[in-house]
C-alpha cells in the first residue's frame, strides 16, 4: 500500500516544527517571565548618597568621582532634584538628577498638579496658583515620600570636597532576561535539531533507495527495489522508470533482431561467392577468398554481439579462469603468449562465455600489442585475469569509448587489423552475463592492461555455493 505523499509529508513536519517552536517558545517565556520595570524610591536615593550601606541593601552602584556627572533632566528631573537637596539640607545647585526620556514629562507645561492622599482627602496645588519656586518646593517634598517610587533613575550628590557620589540603578534586567530567553531558546533548538534530522532522513530515504536502484537499472534487468509501499512521488518515479526501461529494452530487441536478420541473410549472397571464387583464376582466387572470409567473420561478429545483447536467462557452472586461460593461449603461435598463474581461479560462469571473453582480449592485445603475458589471480572477493601488453596503449580519453559498439581507432581501419569494432563490446556483454566485468588500464612503460574481474566465492549465490 501507498503510504502518504512526499508533499503530504513535508506539510505535516513543517506543521509539527513550527508549533513544537511555538510551544518550547510559550513555555519559555512562562518558565522565565519578563522581568517588572525597575523602580527607585527617591527617599533611599538620598540615603544611599550619604551610606553606601543602603546602595549595597538596594543592588544599586554607588560611584565616586571628580568629573562633573550629566545634566539635570528637565522638568520632574529638577523637582526630583529639589526634593533630595531638601532631604539632604544642601543646595540644589549641589543636586543632579537624570530621568529616561520615557519618565520624565515635558518642561513646558503650563501648569503643574500635585495630587498627594492625605487622612482628610485630596490636595490639589497648580502652579499658577503658587510661585515656582513653591511648587518646586512642595512637590519635591511629596517625592520624598518613603512610599513613593520611580522608573529607574541616576542622581549625583557633590560633597564638600567636590566630589561628586552618584547612584546608579542595578544592571538593566531587561537585558540579563533576554539574554536568559536566548540561552534556553538555544538549548531548545538543539533538542529540536536531532527530531527534526531524524524526521528529514526518513522523509528523504525512500528518495535515496530510488536513487541507488536508478544508478544500478540495466536495460535486461527490472528494477529490483520495492517501492509499492513508499511515498506515491517515488512509486510514481520507479514506475516511470521501469515503463521507460521496458520501452529501451523492446526498441534494442528490435534493433538486435533486424540486424541479426541482416547478419543472416547477408550469409546466402556469400556463400555464392565463395563458390565463384573457387572458380576464378588463381591470381585473383586467394584475394577474394580472404576477403570472404573477413566479412563471415564480420558477420559472425554481429551476430554473437547480438546473442550477447539478447538477454536470454544465462546457465552457469564452476569454472576455473587458469585452466580457460591455458586453453586460450594454446590457441596461437607458441611462445606469442605467456603465462602468470597462482593456483586455482574458480567463478560461477558459462565455461564458453568466458572463453570467448579472454579469446577477444587476447586477440586484440596480439593485434595491437606484443609481449603478451596473461596473469590469473583469485581471492575470496574477485577472481582476476589480467592481459598485459607492450605497445602503442591508449589515450586516457579513449580507455572507455573503445568498449562502444562499432567503435574503431582511426588506426585501426586497414585491412590487417581491421574488424567492425566489437571484440572488447563482445567481451564486456559476455562478462556481464556472468557478474563480470572489463576494464582497460594504462601501463607504465607503454601498452595496455585487460582486466577481466569475476566475483569470487564470498559473492557467489548460495545455491553456487553448495554445489
Amino acid at each position: 500500500m501507498t503510504s502518504r505523499s512526499i508533499l503530504f509529508q513535508i506539510g505535516v513536519l513543517a506543521l509539527a516544527i513550527v508549533l513544537l517552536v511555538q510551544a518550547v517558545s510559550v513555555a519559555v517565556v512562562l518558565v522565565t517571565p519578563p522581568p517588572a520595570p525597575s523602580r527607585m524610591s527617591p527617599f533611599r536615593v538620598a540615603q544611599a548618597l550619604r551610606d553606601p550601606d543602603v546602595a549595597r541593601q538596594e543592588g544599586w552602584r554607588r560611584v565616586e568621582t571628580r568629573e562633573a556627572p550629566f545634566e539635570t533632566t528637565a522638568g520632574t528631573g529638577a523637582l526630583l532634584g529639589s526634593g533630595i537637596a531638601a532631604t539632604m539640607g544642601g543646595d540644589i545647585e549641589r543636586v543632579r538628577v537624570r530621568l529616561d526620556a520615557a519618565s520624565a514629562p515635558a518642561s513646558s507645561q503650563s501648569s503643574v498638579t500635585v495630587r498627594m492622599a492625605t487622612p482628610t482627602g485630596e490636595t490639589v496645588v497648580r502652579r499658577s496658583a503658587m510661585s515656582s519656586s513653591s511648587v518646586n518646593a512642595m512637590v519635591g517634598a511629596a517625592l520624598m515620600s518613603p512610599d513613593f517610587s520611580l522608573p529607574a533613575f541616576e542622581a549625583a550628590w557633590r560633597q564638600s570636597s567636590s566630589q561628586w557620589i552618584v547612584i546608579r540603578p542595578a544592571e538593566n534586567a531587561m537585558g540579563r532576561w533576554i539574554a536568559r530567553l536566548a540561552l534556553m531558546l538555544g538549548l531548545s533548538l538543539l533538542l529540536i535539531a536531532p527530531i527534526t534530522w531524524w524526521a528529514a532522513r526518513r522523509l528523504t530515504r525512500p528518495v535515496r533507495a530510488l536513487a541507488l536502484a536508478a544508478a544500478e537499472v540495466q536495460i535486461e534487468r527490472p528494477i529490483l527495489a520495492d517501492f509499492s509501499s513508499g511515498p506515491s512521488e517515488v512509486t510514481a518515479v520507479a514506475a516511470a522508470l521501469d515503463a521507460m526501461r521496458t520501452r529501451l529494452e523492446g526498441q534494442l530487441r528490435q534493433r538486435m533482431r533486424m540486424l541479426t536478420a541482416v547478419a543472416h541473410d547477408l550469409r546466402t549472397p556469400l556463400t555464392g561467392l565463395r563458390l565463384r571464387a573457387e572458380q576464378a583464376p588463381p591470381s585473383a582466387r586467394d584475394r577474394m577468398v580472404q576477403d570472404i572470409a573477413r566479412m563471415d567473420a564480420m558477420i559472425s561478429e554481429i551476430l554473437e554481439y547480438a546473442a550477447a545483447q539478447s538477454g536470454v536467462a544465462a546457465q552457469t557452472v564452476t569454472v576455473d579462469l587458469v585452466e580457460v586461460a591455458k586453453h586460450v593461449a594454446d590457441e596461437f603461435a607458441p611462445g606469442s603468449v605467456s603465462l602468470s598463474v597462482t593456483g586455482r581461479a574458480p567463478v560461477e560462469a558459462g565455461p564458453e562465455r568466458v572463453r570467448r571473453v579472454l579469446l577477444n582480449l587476447v586477440q586484440n592485445a596480439l593485434r595491437y600489442g606484443e609481449d603478451v603475458v596473461v596473469e590469473v589471480d583469485a581471492d575470496p572477493e574477485w577472481s582476476i585475469v589480467r592481459v598485459l601488453d607492450r605497445g602503442p596503449g591508449l589515450d586516457a580519453s579513449d580507455l572507455e569509448v573503445v568498449f562502444e559498439p562499432f567503435y574503431r581507432l582511426e588506426g585501426s581501419r586497414n585491412r590487417e587489423t581491421g574488424g567492425v569494432g566489437l571484440g572488447l563490446s563482445i567481451a564486456r556483454e559476455l562478462a556481464a552475463v556472468d557478474g563480470g566485468a572489463v576494464e582497460l588500464q594504462q601501463r607504465r612503460g607503454g601498452g595496455l592492461a585487460a582486466v577481466l574481474r569475476y566475483p569470487g566465492r564470498s559473492k557467489w549465490p548460495s545455491s553456487a555455493v553448495r554445489n
